[in-house]
């Protein structure tokens, strides 16, 4: 009784065995087979709901804009960096008196730079892209009766379609026949994202009567030009440096355009034969002022403002001219705007 109560156990177990052997084979037979992975060394699992299959892992895609355009989503982002730079603002124009005193052009602000983190989803299949022109370098006046330098012209706005954008830098004022100075001008202000209608902006280099003044993600301002002297341009840790001041009456020298970590424009130097020009701003860097010529004597030249460089650098000053016949310096042109789109 004992042997056939043994014999029937052990039946009974080994059919739940087997049952459950059964069910578990039926669903590792169900389970879908994995793609094959020949060929698809890098590549990650992913499905559509239904089916598996290999796909690519996507790296960053980086575009740069020197010129307006048109920016393209790349299929799978899913992140969006922007980083914008508006143009640089034109040195001012030297001033014209064989007869008395008169200053360099003032130099140009650089512009401000903005940056953002975007999600893909957030922006359309397209986005266009506008780059900020630099400003054009100002006229020295004519060496016919004496007179003011022109101003420079101010940077254009660089923006990444309606979300982000940055300002350009402002004009240097003409050099001056007065007791007044051409005085640079501040960079410009910073625009972040737009809240509404309302643009939240940040304050750049402010323009003074000595040095310009240095800023954080706006532009440095420019030099002031004095009657009896030059200054140098403000730097600026993320934005464009200012440009230098044009020389003054007296064949002084030009300031110095800004600079950001790297060297700065160099300024043209004054002498009794003659003014030189200011050396171009490297990328982010004012331009350096024009030097100014003989005082009433002599034949020149006079020294013209360097430009600035690349991504917003502000133009220098023209340098004053003293000589007869021979007009004051035009002012640098400001550098163009820049753009870079990171997609991940």
């Amino acid at each position: 009784m004992s042997k056939s109560r043994d014999i029937a156990d052990s039946a009974a177990t080994i059919n739940y065995i087997d049952t459950v052997t059964s069910n578990v084979q039926d669903q590792i037979d169900n389970i879908d087979p994995l793609p094959s992975q020949t060929g698809n060394s890098g590549k990650y699992l992913t499905t559509d709901g239904t089916d598996p299959s290999w796909d690519d892992v996507s790296g960053a895609t980086v575009e740069e804009f020197s010129s307006s355009g048109t920016w393209t989503k790349p299929a799978g982002a899913t992140f969006v960096r922007v980083d914008v730079y508006g143009g640089g603002g034109g040195g001012g124009g030297g001033s014209y008196n064989t007869s008395s005193q008169g200053s360099g052009g003032g130099g140009a602000g650089g512009a401000a730079f903005n940056s953002s983190f975007l999600l893909a989803s957030d922006l359309s299949a397209t986005e266009s892209v506008v780059i900020g022109a630099g400003g054009a370098g100002g006229a020295g006046k004519g060496g016919g009766a004496a007179g003011n330098g022109s101003g420079g012209s101010s940077g254009g706005t660089t923006s990444f379609g309606t979300l982000l954008y940055t300002s350009g830098g402002e004009g240097g004022d003409g050099g001056d026949t007065g007791s007044g100075a051409g005085s640079g001008y501040g960079g410009s202000t910073m625009g972040l994202r737009l809240v509404g209608s309302t643009a939240l902006t940040f304050s750049s280099g402010a323009s003074t009567s000595t040095h310009g003044g240095p800023s954080g993600w706006g532009g440095g301002a420019g030099g002031s030009a004095a009657l009896a002297g030059s200054y140098n341009g403000g730097g600026s840790v993320s934005g464009g440096a200012g440009g230098g001041s044009g020389g003054s009456s007296g064949n002084h020298g030009a300031g110095d355009g800004g600079c950001d970590t790297q060297e700065n424009g160099g300024g043209g130097a004054g002498s009794p034969t003659g003014g030189t020009d200011g050396s171009v701003g490297g990328e982010r860097e004012g331009g350096g002022g024009g030097g100014a010529g003989p005082n009433n004597s002599g034949t020149g030249p006079i020294g013209n403002g360097g430009a600035g460089g690349s991504k917003g650098g502000g133009g220098g000053g023209g340098g004053h001219s003293n000589v007869s016949g021979v007009g004051g310096g035009a002012g640098g042109a400001g550098g163009a705007g820049y753009c870079v789109v990171y997609s991940w």
